[in-house]
């Protein structure tokens, strides 16, 4: 499953032939060589399409720090390489997919659900280097990162440069996003909060919890999982933390449950 992105050039200076040879000798090979080394028996190409209403209903500010186009030359590069690259896509054995008013990510979640309901141990690769796309990971599924290159349960943490070992479930990602917030997507977290002190959380947890096997659906769980902690076997500072954590997040339930739906 390929998700599609900006070209590599400036959309504002750029003639329309110099975007056509971008994606002809730099897109289009990218794409290229990861389907000559995964050597998928399909391919899924999946498209933003406009605005994300569902995201904007729920989070006014959504994406609202992105910058806009600024001139008609621009959006009319953007709109004529959408759909010059979707006619190159037609000539290629590959299934272009694109929803009005919904992002990739959701197209490519709802794929991923539908292929996997069919027959469960379907093998999956999704190219893309966005981050969110780790609360899809399973045995089964995988990430090739543009960037950092395969991506697996067995090794998101380092990819992501969050830890050394495997303190924190991927299944848990989603949740703890939506408690750090996304500066990329203008979602606002709970303020003095990171991967860092989540870490921490979870280094402590950890101690009576594996986290291979134990992961929170919503904050509910996350918020009892820490009530239920032995205090006794804690010592000072990870009290002192678990006790600070447990009263944000009860305060701010609402916030992340909001963002956890967007995420």
């Amino acid at each position: 499953i390929l998700k599609r992105y900006t070209c590599f050039v400036d959309m504002e200076k750029a003639s329309f032939e110099e975007i056509i040879d971008n994606l002809n000798y730099k897109l289009l090979n990218r794409f290229g060589n990861i389907i000559d080394e995964v050597k998928p028996d399909i391919v899924y190409f999946c498209g933003d399409s406009g605005s994300n209403i569902r995201a904007k209903s729920i989070i006014k500010e959504y994406k609202a720090n992105r910058k806009k186009v600024s001139t008609g030359k621009k959006e009319k590069n953007e709109t004529d390489f959408i759909e010059y690259f979707k006619q190159v896509l037609d000539t290629l054995p590959i299934i272009y997919l694109d929803v009005d008013h919904v992002e990739a990510d959701m197209i490519i979640r709802c794929l991923v659900n539908y292929l996997t309901r069919l027959k469960p141990e379907t093998e999956i690769v999704i190219a893309t280097s966005d981050s969110d796309m780790i609360q899809l990971l399973n045995i089964n599924i995988s990430i090739y990162d543009w960037k950092k290159g395969y991506i697996t349960p067995n090794n998101w943490y380092i990819k992501s440069k969050i830890s050394d070992e495997v303190y924190i479930n991927h299944k848990n990602y989603a949740l703890f996003k939506s408690i750090i917030g996304d500066k990329s997507d203008n979602i606002e977290g709970l303020k003095g909060i990171g991967w860092k002190t989540l870490l921490k959380m979870m280094m402590i947890i950890n101690k009576e919890y594996d986290p291979f096997n134990v992961y929170y659906t919503d904050i509910e769980s996350l918020i009892e999982i820490l009530s239920k902690l032995d205090k006794s076997k804690l010592d000072k500072i990870e009290n002192k933390l678990i006790n600070k954590l447990s009263l944000m997040f009860n305060e701010n339930i609402s916030l992340i449950r909001r963002n956890l739906s967007v995420i």
